[in-house]
């Protein structure tokens, strides 16, 4: 578990477990797969080390997609704690627009390895959007009004954390303990708020699997 401190913990951030997209190097993004049943014992596994660390959040953050929802819940189950689980879209995955679908080969192989990189980590770069309709164009259960994102860059991401990030820091200053089950994008933008890290940084960021990065008393960094 990565912690930045000793004290008692105000705000996890975890990245859902192994999903069938992450197991077949697929660019998932908006898709909807589940997890696998090495991402369900992952998940099981971050809710009894945070349970282990004491950590009892009382409010857990979670995308619309299936498999930061099925971890949220099994990260529950292993802390034996109750569900108070709020969904919300502006959690959901970068939206990797035509690149959805496709195996990280496929790309490689159609664009070459830099071009791969780029639209994999560059902030600002957004992939090929996605023809309307197609299955690339994902679901998310989007509202009406992001109903035509077909295609985002990491600096997308964070324009539309934006809203939830504040309503989240006011949890916080409250003294919540705060959940927040995501995927890896996400999870990289609210590390770059949380630890102030540049656009360069978060560019390189990695955010492992079921990971819990657990940050306490953070409130006075906000």
């Amino acid at each position: 578990m990565s912690s930045t401190s000793d004290r008692t913990a105000s705000l996890v951030l975890l990245r859902h477990g192994e999903s069938e997209g992450n197991a077949h190097d697929v660019f998932t993004g908006w898709l909807n797969p589940p997890l696998t049943s090495a991402g369900a014992r992952e998940a099981r596994q971050a809710g009894e080390r945070l349970r282990d660390e004491g950590v009892t959040p009382t409010v857990v953050y979670t995308s619309v997609l299936l498999r930061a929802i099925q971890t949220a819940s099994l990260v529950m189950e292993g802390l034996g704690a109750g569900h108070d689980v709020r969904r919300n879209w502006r959690l959901n995955e970068r939206h990797y627009g035509a690149l959805q679908g496709l195996s990280r080969a496929e790309v490689r192989d159609a664009f070459g390895e830099d071009q791969l990189e780029k639209w994999r980590r560059s902030y600002d770069l957004r992939p090929p959007a996605a023809e309307r309709g197609s299955r690339a164009c994902g679901s998310g259960r989007r509202p009406a009004r992001s109903a035509s994102r077909r295609s985002e860059s990491l600096a997308d991401v964070a324009g539309r954390l934006g809203p939830l990030w504040a309503l989240i820091v006011r949890r916080l200053r409250a003294g919540e303990v705060v959940l927040i089950v995501a995927h890896g994008s996400p999870v990289r933008i609210l590390r770059q708020c949380v630890e102030g890290l540049t656009d360069a940084e978060t560019e390189v960021l990695d955010v492992p699997l079921a990971v819990p990065f657990v940050y306490r008393s953070p409130v006075r960094d906000l």
